[in-house]
């Protein structure tokens, strides 16, 4: 079973089991085994509660343009190798 990385508008990084469980509109960025949230645990930012992981410069971004340069920079860096893309429900070709 894979493991998917995504995040929200805000930049706070969470992890799913399955595409099923990935609100509409998140951005995934990696997907990977049961080592992914240690991968992205060491490239992340931590919240000030240790317990959130966030993209770092996409919380202080103040428009959508300025968020996705910042995840851009951010996931060019961390994850090379992978493709992001917004999770959108439903059936490819549907």
């Amino acid at each position: 079973m894979g493991v998917y990385a995504y995040c929200d508008r805000c930049g706070v990084i969470e992890f799913a089991d399955c595409v099923d469980d990935i609100p509409t509109g998140m951005l995934v960025f990696a997907t990977g085994g049961d080592d992914l949230k240690a991968k992205v645990e060491t490239k992340a930012r931590h919240g000030y509660d240790s317990d959130t992981l966030l993209v770092p410069g996409v919380p202080e971004a103040s428009t959508d343009e300025e968020a996705m340069s910042a995840f851009q920079r951010w996931h060019e860096w961390a994850f090379p190798k992978e493709l992001a893309a917004i999770h959108m429900p439903g059936k490819a070709g549907a």
